[in-house]
């Protein structure tokens, strides 16, 4: 099963008159003096987009206005009459550099299209929200290393999670462990290429766009997802399939935070735990 293969590409047409509609909006919004910047969070930033996707755009006020919002209320509802579905969030700059700054805030910032800024501010901001320091990155490499190897590649001689529930008589949560260890093993691609984790509906269609992947990574994550029954022989293929990448993924670990499995144990006891 070719998972590499399936990369979704939008719809051409869909995605113009997507792209023309948001493009128009923000020329009205660059004539609202209380407009400090326009952008665009995802299918319009990925540049590809379908009849089920919405127009996502943040515009960015310098400061509290109703009638700045009335006048993009009035906007949107004129631009929003040719079947396009348009969700645009107003802040203040004020608001937005206050917003929770988590996972998937992060990530949508990521991969934004900055549309408009008219000094330059929502720039500067969305780089401050989005930066992350090499330690940072290890640590959360190191992390993601630890629980994999705590769920599905544990040391020799110790039984992986799923195998503790099948000995405990559970083959649905033994086979819901294995579940949660194919997430612990994209999230880990995700670090190891120095990106945020996407929201669940676009992680395996992000996880392509990886600069760096093991070999097999397709074939063996498309395995490790077929569940045909709650036995002992699914969760064996199952598990061999995830146990098939742990070589290439603790080698791309070690590379990446300069530290072998010995060590990065003993940094996640020391500064981590």
């Amino acid at each position: 099963m070719d998972l590499l293969g399936s990369m979704w590409q939008g719809d051409v047409e869909w995605t113009r008159r997507a792209t023309e509609t948001a493009d128009a909006l923000t020329a009205r919004l660059k004539g609202t003096p209380e407009v400090a910047a326009v952008i665009y969070i995802g299918g319009l930033a990925r540049g590809r987009m379908d009849c089920f996707s919405d127009l996502d755009i943040i515009a960015l006020l310098y400061e509290e206005s109703r009638q700045a919002r009335d006048g993009i209320a009035s906007f949107v509802k004129d631009a929003s009459e040719g079947r396009l579905d348009i969700d645009l969030e107003v802040h203040t700059l004020e608001h937005f550099t206050a917003h929770e700054r988590n996972e998937i805030f992060r990530w949508d910032l990521s991969h934004c299209r900055l549309a408009y800024d008219r000094e330059g501010r929502a720039g500067a901001l969305i780089r401050d929200i989005v930066h992350m320091s090499e330690t940072d990155w290890k640590d959360r490499t190191v992390l993601q290393v630890m629980l994999l190897q705590w769920y599905i590649f544990p040391g020799e001689g110790y039984p992986s999670l799923p195998e503790v529930w099948r000995e405990r008589g559970d083959m649905r949560a033994a086979h819901h462990c294995l579940d949660f260890g194919i997430e612990l093993v994209t999230d880990l691609l995700f670090a190891l290429n120095r990106q945020f984790v996407p929201p669940a509906k676009w992680k395996l269609e992000y996880l392509l766009e990886l600069a760096e992947l093991p070999d097999g990574i397709d074939a063996a994550i498309s395995e490790a997802m077929i569940n045909k029954a709650f036995d002992e022989k699914e969760l064996e293929r199952r598990l061999a399939a995830l146990r098939s990448l742990r070589e290439p993924l603790m080698e791309m670990a070690e590379r990446k935070v300069g530290m072998d499995q010995e060590q990065m144990t003993q940094h996640y006891v020391s500064k981590l735990m």
